[in-house]
């Protein structure tokens, strides 16, 4: 065949497949960063106006509460679907939420006009009332019935009650069983005129339940009446704490009250508010220390705590002895569990400072400095007054006593003490109008440490006057700690003190410092870090960005990213045709064992020329900080695949970055034979990147002779 009847032939191919493409496929003539945006901008009008109608709907029911995920999706449920899910848990509003929410109200999202979305948002009302009423409905059903049930077994146990009540006062009569386990009252003859009940008879194992059953009763009467005494405080309202603890044998305090039957992972009432939740067992140290949380009616907070046991060679033990197994122990200025839960602790081996104290009551001594030794038990005594005892004994026995002590310090306002009693006197001060006698005095500061730790004074006809005094040395410093670019959570020490920054009073020394989790961002180390009187103590922490998403032809990762791939060819800048059928061509390689992408000529002979395309779509959190770098990674080749009558090709491609040029013309570094994983052309793009949704478009140019090679795409 000649040159002019081949050129025939392509031209009458070429007319024949544009007029098939064009009855086939009209609504192709939008291009990649418009067609394909509408639909995602629909779809995010569509998600919005739903949540804003399950806002709207679901507020105005009490049984209904907003949840989120570790992702930030909202949720709304009632209490009883909340009951059995682990991902979804209430949202906790912040400090500067309410103030924010408060000052400029809350704005919720605005229905679009357009009667479209209006019949929409019509439609999904319905819908959504709908179900809200039926989930309701449902839960005050389940609700219901477990109250009628409650409701039925108190009066049956009333009932019982009362038939004990009645025949156990007539003179004659017995409760006899039968093998079903019920009971009736009988006298003596109508017991021996029948064979169906007997009189039971305990066998010791059995009377020793009975009295272990009476003493656990007992117990747990006290429990629930200590425990509702507890929630009483809360208006009869509740709110619930669930759990995570690695061992399930350790005391969980609230605030410093022990919470009794609370088990883990199982939400455990408590009266809405601020409470500081902690777990204690002895010889273990628990991460974090203390947790403060913040829970509003009918809500459920859920906290983790980590028990690692201490090395038993390096603790000693502390009995801890007094007159009332009640009160609260500090060791070294720290919560340290009841006494009636934490009477024998274990310590680290040195020196500890070990408190008593209990409302209502004046503790002597008020603290003791003891030396712990390892594998060592140290018994110490604490003796226990109510306040208006102890202040009968150590009034003045005589008004007219002429003892003075002058009590002073080197930091002023220091609280003075006499004999262990706190008075309401402050260094420096003359303490006067005293009997004869012995006089401990001490002073304390909170933040100071003081040296003498006490001072004796003996008054006397021979020396009626006295002088203690006492030198304060400061052992907090004001400290400043941030974190940039986001704000993470700050721990000291296993205490969660701020998020982003914190300035405040802390002791001298060396503390762990520690920080939470923010996605897409690796948190600093923890480390080791020493506050001194003489700084530094401004400390700044940064957090490095770890954002990343991965295309490949098989999968997007990670999926949560919200990202899209689409294929076919574009005719001009920057506009794309998403034509799956004329775009980039997938070939298997058997270098790397993956699928590539081929991208050259939409197809050959095409007038005008068309180059293939591929068009990706991704999300950038807002929080992503955009002025750290931003590096696209492109695992793209040269190829010997020349186009037709083409004796040497260059494989040229270009990026398209938010509809803007990036790079006009590329060559790629590697070629074919160098396909790997460490192989590839990188850039930085922070300037041409944005919060929200992304469009990257990759394509071959006009001046592209050879096809490329595309494996996959990454931006990190």
């Amino acid at each position: 065949m000649d040159e002019k009847e081949l050129r025939k032939k392509i031209r009458q191919e070429l007319k024949v497949n544009h007029e098939q493409n064009h009855k086939k496929k009209p609504s192709q003539d939008r291009g990649f960063g418009q067609d394909s945006l509408d639909q995602i901008h629909e779809d995010f009008i569509r998600d919005s106006i739903i949540h804003a109608l399950e806002y709207e709907i679901c507020s105005h029911y009490p049984d209904m509460i907003e949840c989120e995920n570790h992702l930030g999706e909202i949720k709304w449920l009632t209490p009883l679907e909340l009951s059995d899910e682990y991902e979804y848990y209430p949202v906790k509003e912040s400090f500067w939420d309410k103030v924010k929410n408060k000052i400029l109200g809350f704005k919720p999202y605005q229905i679009p006009q357009d009667p479209k979305w209006q019949a929409f948002a019509a439609e999904q009302r319905g819908r959504i009332e709908e179900d809200v009423k039926r989930r309701i409905n449902h839960f005050r059903e389940k609700q219901g019935a477990l109250q009628k049930k409650h409701q039925t077994e108190i009066e049956m146990q009333i009932y019982q009650e009362e038939i004990d009540k009645f025949y156990r006062a007539k003179k004659g009569y017995k409760k006899y069983k039968n093998h079903l386990g019920e009971y009736r009252w009988m006298t003596k003859e109508e017991a021996e005129n029948q064979d169906e009940f007997f009189e039971p008879e305990l066998s010791p194992r059995q009377k020793f339940l009975v009295q272990l059953g009476l003493f656990v009763l007992v117990i747990s009467i006290g429990a629930l009446i200590w425990q509702s005494g507890f929630l009483s405080r809360g208006n009869g309202e509740r709110a619930y704490l669930a759990i995570d603890v690695n061992d399930e044998r350790a005391n969980v305090y609230i605030g410093e009250n022990l919470a009794v039957g609370i088990k883990p992972r199982i939400p455990y009432p408590i009266p809405p508010g601020v409470h500081d939740v902690s777990i204690i067992r002895s010889g273990y140290v628990t991460i974090p220390k203390v947790q403060q949380i913040n829970a509003a009616v009918y809500d459920t907070v859920r906290v983790t705590f980590q028990l690692e046991k201490q090395a038993a060679d390096q603790l000693g033990f502390v009995r801890i002895q007094t007159d009332d197994i009640d009160g609260s122990v500090y060791v070294n200025g720290e919560f340290y569990g009841n006494l009636a839960a934490e009477n024998l602790i274990a310590l680290a081996a040195g020196r500890q400072t070990i408190k008593v104290s209990r409302s209502g009551y004046m503790v002597s001594p008020s603290e003791r400095l003891v030396d712990v030794k390892a594998n060592d038990t140290l018994t110490i005594r604490y003796e226990m007054r109510t306040l208006r005892d102890a202040r009968t004994a150590i009034s003045p026995s005589d008004l007219s006593a002429p003892g003075l002590i002058e009590v002073r310090s080197n930091v002023k306002n220091a609280n003075i003490f006499v004999n262990g009693q706190k008075t309401d006197f402050r260094t420096d001060y003359v303490l006067q109008k005293l009997a004869y006698g012995r006089y401990v005095i001490t002073v304390k500061r909170e933040g100071y440490k003081v040296s003498p730790a006490e001072q004796v004074v003996h008054i006397s006809s021979d020396s009626i006057r006295g002088l203690a005094s006492f030198t304060l040395s400061s052992t907090t410093t004001d400290i400043s700690v941030q974190t940039v670019p986001v704000a993470g959570d700050i721990f000291i020490d296993g205490l969660r003190v701020g998020k982003g920054s914190f300035k405040g009073s802390m002791a001298l020394g060396e503390h762990w410092i520690s920080f939470g989790y923010v996605p897409y961002y690796i948190s600093p180390d923890s480390q080791k870090i020493t506050f001194s009187a003489d700084g530094p103590n401004e400390f700044t922490f940064r957090y490095t960005s770890n954002y990343r998403i991965q295309f490949t032809m098989d999968q997007i990762i990670p999926d949560n990213l919200q990202g899209t791939i689409v294929t076919g060819h574009i005719l001009r800048n920057p506009t794309m045709i998403v034509d799956p059928s004329n775009g980039p061509e997938k070939k298997f390689s058997s270098t790397i064992n993956a699928d590539l992408w081929y991208l050259g000529y939409t197809f050959p002979y095409r007038n005008p020329a068309g180059s293939d395309a591929i068009g990706l779509e991704f999300h950038i959190p807002e929080h992503i900080d955009l002025s750290q770098p931003m590096r696209l990674k492109l695992w793209i080749y040269r190829t010997s695949s020349n186009y037709p009558l083409v004796v040497r090709g260059n494989s040229y491609y270009q990026i398209l970055i938010n509809g803007n040029t990036f790079r006009a013309q590329v060559l790629p570094q590697n070629g074919e034979d160098d396909m790997a994983e460490n192989n590839y052309d990188v850039f930085v793009v922070n300037d041409y990147l944005r919060p929200g949704k992304n469009t990257l478009l990759l394509s071959t140019i006009d001046n592209s002779t050879a096809e490329v090679a595309l494996w996959k795409v990454a931006l990190e």
